[in-house]
């Protein structure tokens, strides 16, 4: 879990004034300026509730301050019970309010020159940063909440630089005239994609009724998530669309999937109590084959229901992995993780049992790391090659080589290993830390884009450095078109690169990726979920 905080920070009145109108709450003065309270484990709606009762009854300014899980960020400003100004950041809804930084200089008494810095601000990705850098400008707590032990507060002056460090650190894009185009060519409303799911799934919403409006805290008819079964699963034509395959999953619970070349495997698992109320995901059935070849349903652990399926994987011959991971036992004794290979008739071919950390089907291989090691194995299970391996990252394959992720750490450079096909090392090259990388489809270039450090383009024909752009943008989801260009994701918009790191290109896309392809003509083609709206969009850029 990331870091949970909610205070109010109030100026205009005196500590004793709030502590009279909030005698619940733990009141104190650890600022300059600043009297902080904080009225229990509220947060959010609930704490801008009381903030803009509380500005009113004292005539005073209150700044609602709440971070969750460091991810989610609300600051909403009230002068005399009046609302003036609310920033809001929340990923779970998608919602996205920059908010009027002018008004909050205002309001907190910034000198106006802040303002410009303090918009800036605002489009920081990284929630805690952004108010470590706001709590050290205003001098205030931010950083509080009821819990605390309140003993080793001490005083901290305003202070400006941290933020004009962090600008001077993120500098404003340049403007461009964009060399591509971005063309919206499907939507999909009122669905939820199933988050954790191996397979593109897209699910009913879920409605609070009247029965359950008081467990939800809100009005009958308020979506509250999305039905766990039903719904269709997408899947990309050649054109760069989704076409869509209802889901006929009544009465199924706990479901997971393995997908391939068309083809859908569809699996539901059972609940087994662990303790008095207390329940873990079980035993897994094959309960569906969308390609009709497998008899189900087909229980992957007939004689033992303590054995749960972590992922599960097609291969290119028919067959089908089940990775069975054991459940915790009372007893502290814990069984052997094991991987089984299934037919077409529902037969177990093979298995080979140990901890596995990861799966990876690629072509007619099946690599697998374990124990620091990575095993290349046959589709029939024979061993082949074994190297150690320091990588868990995704597995790409190039021509003759694989190419795989050491991740060393935050702000320390990645390592990309390269390793022929019979698992020999080929060498390493430095990248971005925290990288995602896809190759070009011509395998000529491996593009890297790192979280808060930069870009980098591999070539491949020759493994050595071709371009590096240091950067402090957050870019991630590396994607490469079929003209060598490299797209990224970063701060609301996505960008396009040539295989020279020249700019070409910056387009707003509002909500998450939740998937790519490249169509016929080579052309990058994606799906993006803008969360408030539950709204799935499909572009085309060229």
């Amino acid at each position: 879990m990331g870091t949970t905080v909610s205070s109010l920070q109030i100026i205009g009145t005196t500590e004793d004034a709030v502590k009279t109108a909030l005698p619940k709450a733990v009141v104190g003065k650890w600022s300059e300026r600043f009297v902080t309270a904080c009225p229990g484990e509220l947060i959010f709606a609930q704490l801008e509730r009381k903030a803009g009762w509380l500005s009113k009854k004292l005539d005073c300014t209150v700044l609602s301050v709440s971070l969750f899980d460091s991810d989610a960020l609300s600051l909403v400003l009230y002068v005399s019970g009046k609302r003036t100004a609310r920033h809001m950041v929340n990923p779970e809804t998608g919602e996205c309010v920059l908010g009027n930084a002018n008004a909050f200089c205002a309001g907190l008494d910034l000198e106006p020159q802040i303002a410009p810095l303090l918009k800036r601000l605002f489009t920081e990705s990284d929630q805690e940063e952004k108010l470590d850098i706001l709590s050290t400008l205003l001098g205030a707590p931010l950083f509080v909440r009821w819990d605390d032990s309140f003993e080793t507060m001490t005083i901290q002056p305003p202070d400006e630089s941290p933020l004009r460090a962090w600008a001077a650190a993120h500098p404003l894009p340049p403007r461009i005239k964009n060399q591509t185009r971005m063309e919206l060519v499907q939507e999909i409303g009122e669905r939820m994609p199933g988050y954790g799911s191996e397979a593109f799934i897209l699910r009913p919403l879920a409605y609070a009724s009247e029965r359950y409006r008081e467990i939800f805290c809100c009005a009958p008819g308020t979506v509250v998530g999305y039905d766990c079964s039903g719904g269709e699963w997408a899947r990309w034509d050649g054109e760069g669309r989704l076409c869509l395959t209802p889901l006929m999953e009544e009465g199924l619970e706990n479901l997971s999937y393995a997908q391939a070349d068309g083809r859908l495997l569809t699996f539901s698992s059972i609940y087994i109590e662990d303790t008095p109320g207390c329940y873990s995901v079980g035993a897994a059935t094959l309960v569906s084959d969308s390609a009709g070849l497998i008899p189900v349903p087909l229980s992957l652990t007939p004689d033992d229901d303590r054995m749960a399926a972590n992922k599960c994987y097609l291969l290119p011959n028919g067959d089908f992995l089940a990775w069975l991971c054991p459940l915790y036992e009372r007893n502290g004794l814990l069984r052997e993780e094991v991987i089984r290979c299934y037919g077409a008739d529902g037969g177990c071919l093979w298995e080979r049992k140990g901890v596995v950390s990861s799966i990876a089907v690629i072509g007619e291989h099946i690599y697998l790391h374990a124990a620091g090691k990575l095993h290349c194995l046959t589709l029939t299970g024979q061993s082949l090659y074994s190297v150690e391996c320091p990588c868990e990252g995704p597995l790409l394959k190039s021509g003759a080589y694989l190419y795989q992720l050491e991740r060393k750490g935050y702000r320390e450079d990645d390592i990309l290993h390269r390793y022929t096909l019979d698992l020999r090392d080929a060498g390493c090259i430095p990248v971005p830390c925290l990288s995602s990388m896809d190759i070009s489809p011509d395998g000529r270039f491996l593009f890297c884009a790192g979280y808060a450090s930069g870009l980098m383009v591999i070539d491949l024909d020759e493994f050595k450095l071709r371009k590096e752009l240091h950067s402090m943008e957050k870019f991630y989801c590396a994607m490469a078109d079929g003209k060598n260009r490299l797209w990224v994701h970063s701060g609301g918009y996505l960008t396009c690169y040539s295989s020279d790191l020249d700019l070409l290109s910056r387009h707003r896309l509002g909500g998450d990726i939740l998937d790519h392809t490249l169509n016929r003509a080579g052309e990058l083609c994606l799906a993006a979920y803008q969360r408030n709206k539950y709204l799935l969009r499909v572009y085309r850029f060229y």
